[in-house]
């Protein structure tokens, strides 16, 4: 009898286990497929995203909401655009001083 439940839980979790997996993929492959903020965007009007910041010092490259851990090419991650990429020179109403 205790075989009979152990295989029992063993294909419970397998079968949740499966389908779970989808679900982790399609995490992944937004992750993968991050877009530029175009200046065009209306979230980006509503901040007034520029990709050429026209203060001096600030700049999306040392702003804290920036994430540096994904910069390729210039740009990475903003919490604010929802993890969309912004340029290292850009600037936006949002920006905050980095540690």
């Amino acid at each position: 009898m205790a075989q009979e439940f152990s295989r029992r839980r063993f294909l419970k979790g397998a079968m949740v286990g499966a389908a779970l997996i989808p679900l982790v993929n399609l995490d992944t492959r937004r992750a993968l497929a991050a877009d530029k903020v175009p200046e065009s965007d209306p979230m980006a009007q509503a901040l007034k995203y520029v990709e050429a910041s026209p203060e001096e010092g600030k700049m999306c490259g040392n702003c804290a909401l920036y994430q540096k851990a994904t910069e390729a090419d210039g740009y990475a991650a903003c919490g604010i655009f929802q993890n969309r990429l912004v340029k290292g020179t850009g600037w936006c109403t949002a920006w905050v001083k980095g540690a």
